[in-house]
């Protein structure tokens, strides 16, 4: 019986393993509000009151990263059960703005980010 439901789990997993484009949307609705949330809130005044418009709204139409640009710089290791995605986003400005590097696990249809880390910079 114990076999037939890990059997049972293990071909749900498999069937609930989501694919590149889910991760791209994902990890792109996941940098935006990063973005929102810890660059807007944390400009100078000064530069808030230039920018003529919220920051957030700049962060959301000037679409700087894509979702295929991130699926451009990700490396994907399917493991049947789960995917491992691993990111390196940066800008192409070397020595200029760090670059990073995020690991998010995929599976049962959801994503969970489980590393980020500055590798550069």
């Amino acid at each position: 019986m114990t076999g037939l439901v890990v059997a049972g789990l293990a071909g749900g997993m498999a069937v609930t393993n989501p694919g590149p484009e889910a991760y791209g949307d994902y990890a792109y609705r996941t940098l935006t509000q990063y973005v929102s949330d810890q660059l807007c809130d944390n400009l100078p005044p000064a530069l808030g009151s230039m920018l003529g418009t919220s920051c957030e709204d700049l962060v959301q139409t000037t679409q700087v990263v894509t979702p295929q640009m991130i699926l451009d710089r990700t490396q994907r290791y399917n493991l049947v059960l789960f995917s491992l995605y691993r990111t390196t986003l940066g800008l192409p400005v070397a020595g200029v703005l760090p670059t990073y590097q995020a690991d998010t696990i995929g599976v049962f249809d959801r994503f969970f980010t489980v590393r980020v880390e500055q590798i550069d910079g």
